[in-house]
């Protein structure tokens, strides 16, 4: 499955999305990058295409997700009728209630909002006006989270993976969550069966159901107690993709990992 970007001024790319003719088999959605000026910098336009979006969702089936952060962009894309935002930025009672009205789902991505993350950043010689507007923006993206979690907002958990939180470490944003005043089964659910609602794959994934494709993932340990304990490599004893075991580090099962390199071990050079 692929996913279909547009990045930057969306008038730079309205023609080829158009013309992309991609059917849902090939591209299931459709990600539409947001030009914000609080996050970016340069003064530009706020552009959210409406019938772009009902044309795409609607003719060619496909689902829409969109990435703005300011109040009028949120209502823009809610207006246009994205299936999911990503990112919790900012956000106002009126937006917030518009997405509660609509049941649109939200990813939080709060890993990458954090103290290590933005020192990651600097560590690879991300500009300094980048990671010091990270910094400012850290505590708004908790307090929407705070604030969307109270209002009763569907939320599916997403991290913006990238240089932070690395490969393999996702389950740190969990952690934030039930920090951030979520309770551990709900933190859990954002990651499973929320998940797959938002992505409208629920029919197959996100639960232990008769008739579902057997994706397991078993735990030394009681997530509900320490959400943490999904952190640590060695307590995933087991992970089976549709019924096959791919890795397996049970007392006295086959020793079988897909990933032997450890989070950070390799090196971050000319990425992304």
């Amino acid at each position: 499955k692929k996913f279909f970007h547009t990045a930057g001024n969306f008038r730079e790319h309205e023609e080829e999305s158009k013309n992309v003719g991609w059917s849902h088999e090939i591209a299931p959605w459709i990600v539409f990058f947001q030009n914000v000026d609080a996050i970016i910098g340069p003064d530009e336009p706020i552009i959210y295409p409406a019938h772009l979006t009902e044309e795409l969702d609607h003719e060619l089936e496909l689902a829409v997700a969109a990435l703005p952060s300011l109040g009028g962009a949120l209502e823009l894309a809610l207006k246009a009728g994205v299936d999911t935002i990503e990112h919790m930025v900012f956000s106002d009672d009126e937006t917030i209630g518009m997405i509660k009205e609509k049941g649109t789902w939200v990813t939080p991505t709060l890993a990458h909002r954090t103290d290590h993350a933005i020192e990651i950043r600097k560590q690879i010689g991300t500009s300094k006006f980048v990671t010091d507007k990270m910094k400012k923006l850290q505590q708004n993206c908790f307090d929407t989270f705070q604030q969307m979690l109270k209002a009763g907002i569907n939320i599916a958990m997403g991290t913006d993976m990238g240089f932070d939180p690395e490969m393999g470490t996702n389950a740190s944003e969990l952690a934030i969550y039930v920090k951030l005043g979520m309770q551990p089964m709900h933190a859990l659910q954002t990651a499973t069966i929320n998940a797959a609602k938002a992505i409208k794959l629920d029919k197959d994934l996100g639960s232990l159901e008769a008739g579902k494709l057997a994706d397991i993932v078993a735990v030394d340990g009681d997530p509900l107690a320490d959400i943490t304990c999904l952190q640590e490599k060695k307590n995933i004893q087991l992970v089976m993709k549709e019924g096959q075991v791919y890795a397996d580090r049970r007392p006295g099962g086959a020793s079988k990992n897909v990933v032997n390199a450890q989070p950070g071990s390799w090196k971050i050079i000319d990425y992304l």
